[in-house]
């Protein structure tokens, strides 16, 4: 989990070689996190934070953003962050119909 306002933008084909297709959980998905009893939802895909420098090489991709649920959003300036190993227990699986025909190959840059 990280907290970070420096997200500029996720470079999704080169996210795509890091990341597991297989068991990326749909987004809407209420789950918990290691350490934590707060429920979180998933709000999007491979998130890049900015590491320290100018090089690229520092910067580090989560598999998920997501916000607290049912609380939301609530501060703009600070993100949820986390990798699939860090879930705890999942509560409620989101929306999946249709899921298997999403290409990410095809998308280079999505900005938040």
């Amino acid at each position: 989990m990280n907290e970070n306002n420096s997200n500029k933008g996720i470079d999704m084909a080169k996210a795509a070689k890091n990341i597991k297709f297989e068991y990326l959980l749909p987004l809407g998905t209420v789950l918990t996190l290691k350490g934590s009893n707060h429920k979180v939802m998933i709000t999007a895909y491979f998130i890049t934070i900015k590491g320290k420098g100018t090089d690229e090489i520092n910067n580090t991709v989560y598999e998920y953003k997501g916000v607290l649920w049912p609380e939301g959003d609530y501060d703009k300036k600070k993100i949820l962050v986390f990798n699939h190993d860090s879930i705890s227990n999942i509560i409620y699986y989101g929306y999946t119909e249709g899921i298997d025909d999403i290409d990410y190959s095809n998308h280079d840059k999505v900005d938040e």
